[in-house]
């Protein structure tokens, strides 16, 4: 008995999440470089923590940590008070477990520009 084939076409709502995710990678790739040439080693890419994922976590040699998140969008970005929420318990985690300095940026990505700034984390 031969089965039909189904083809299933991805909705609208899926397509665009793909492109936005897709966006989202290259924007982190952007910024990655940009601090590889600075001389900071990638720890790890969208590094998990029991509050939250962290873009980008770099160290530099005999320094400090860099926890670094990345936004890609065509307009004003900010970090909404639930965002610095779970980024300052992501950082509060990681500081007890490198006890080293940790520094954290917000890197706003706007077509081929990366805006690189020190973000507060205070509520």
């Amino acid at each position: 008995m031969v089965r039909p084939q189904y083809t299933v076409k991805p909705s609208r709502v899926s397509e665009n999440i793909c492109k936005k995710h897709l966006v989202g990678l290259a924007a982190e790739d952007k910024v990655k470089t940009l601090f590889e040439n600075k001389g900071y080693q990638l720890v790890q890419q969208r590094h998990r923590t029991p509050f939250g994922e962290i873009d980008l976590l770099f160290k530099k040699k005999h320094k400090h940590y860099l926890m670094v998140e990345v936004k890609s969008r065509n307009k004003f970005v900010y970090l909404s008070r639930r965002q610095k929420l779970a980024l300052r318990k992501s950082y509060e985690y990681l500081m007890s477990r490198y006890k080293e300095p940790i520094l954290f940026y917000l890197a706003l990505v706007e077509g081929n520009k990366v805006y690189v700034l020190p973000e507060d984390l205070s509520i």
